[in-house]
C-alpha cells in the first residue's frame, strides 16, 4: 500500500542558504559545507523512505536554481504534489515536469496542507495545519493566567508561550532533511485530536 510523505523548504540550489537560515544562537540551521553535500543528503534521505508508488506533498520553496531543480527532481522517488511557496517562481509548465499537481492548498483527511501557516481563525475547519515556511520556528500560542494584583486593584495576566498544537512545521530543518510520513504526524503529533473524534 502506498504511503504519503511531506517535506517543505528544500531550497535546492540556494547558495546563500547556509548564511540566511540561522537558529536562535545565530548558528547555521543547515549543517552542510556545500550545495553538493546538501543536495546529496536530500536525495539519499528522500529515497531511503519514499518508494516509487508513494505520494510526496512538497509544501513549497522547492528550488532557487533551475539547473539544480532539473538535476535533482528526476532522482527523487514517488509521485509528487507541489503546494506552491513564496519562492516557487518558475513557470507552471516547468513545475509540471516533475509534479503531478500544483496547488495553493491541499486538503486531505481533514488536514490543511499549506506553505505559509493558515490564520488561526480558520483553524476550526480542520484537525490541523501541516505547513512549511518557518524553517526553525514554530507557530506559538500565548496563554494568559488571570490573577488579582492588589497593588493595581485589577486583574492581570502572565503570558506563557508554547507551540500551538494545531500546527505542524514540516520545514526540512524540523524533520532531519527527510520526508516525514503523514501517518507518523497523525499518530504522534495529532494523537489527542484523533482520539477526540472517535
Amino acid at each position: 500500500m502506498s504511503e504519503v510523505f511531506i517535506i517543505s523548504d528544500t531550497h535546492f540550489g540556494h547558495s546563500a542558504t547556509f548564511e540566511v537560515f540561522k537558529d536562535k544562537n545565530n548558528e547555521p540551521l543547515r549543517p552542510f559545507k556545500s550545495l553538493d553535500e546538501m543536495h546529496e543528503t536530500f536525495i539519499t534521505n528522500w529515497n531511503s523512505v519514499v518508494g516509487d508508488g508513494d505520494l510526496v506533498l512538497h509544501l513549497g520553496d522547492v528550488a532557487f536554481s533551475g539547473q539544480a531543480y532539473d538535476e535533482i527532481m528526476p532522482q527523487l522517488k514517488g509521485s509528487k504534489y507541489l503546494i506552491r511557496g513564496n519562492h516557487d517562481r518558475f513557470s507552471e509548465g516547468r513545475y509540471r515536469r516533475y509534479f503531478n499537481r500544483i496547488l495553493g492548498v491541499y486538503i486531505r483527511d481533514n488536514y490543511a496542507f499549506t506553505h505559509v501557516p493558515i490564520h488561526p481563525d480558520s483553524g476550526s475547519r480542520w484537525i490541523g495545519n501541516i505547513h512549511g515556511h518557518l524553517h526553525a520556528n514554530k507557530v506559538m500560542k500565548k496563554e494568559y493566567e488571570p490573577f488579582w494584583e492588589s497593588g493595581k486593584g485589577e486583574y492581570c495576566g502572565i503570558a506563557g508561550e508554547y507551540p500551538d498544537p494545531f500546527y505542524f512545521n514540516a520545514s526540512c530543518e524540523q524533520i532531519n532533511y527527510t520526508p516525514i510520513n503523514f501517518n507518523t504526524i497523525r499518530t504522534n503529533y495529532y494523537k489527542e485530536k484523533l482520539n477526540e473524534q472517535t
